[in-house]
């Protein structure tokens, strides 16, 4: 059984790395977890990505058409206009 399998994201390991390197050398728990130390040190900068921010302003806006919908009712449908919207055509 490998080191890195009881991690199930390099996200995790530098979390690790990051917990225990006053115990550990941070080139020593690199090497054994297979991950570079450039890349601890990146990530200590920039410890949330691009994609995950984009993600969450994703479910904050599908949050907020949720919501607004169930305030129109059952009867209102999503309020999208399938007929004239821009980029859709119907057969």
């Amino acid at each position: 059984m490998e080191a890195v399998s009881i991690f199930s994201r390099r996200g995790q390991i530098f979390r690790f790395i990051k917990e225990h390197r006053e115990v550990f050398a941070v080139e020593k728990m690199c090497k054994v977890m297979r991950v570079s130390v450039s890349g601890y040190y990146y990530w200590l900068k920039h410890p949330v990505g691009s994609r995950v921010i984009k993600e969450q302003a994703l479910l904050v806006d599908m949050d907020r058409i949720y919501n607004e919908s169930k305030k129109r009712g059952p009867q209102s449908g999503p309020g999208l206009e399938v007929h004239g919207s821009p980029g859709i055509t119907s057969s």
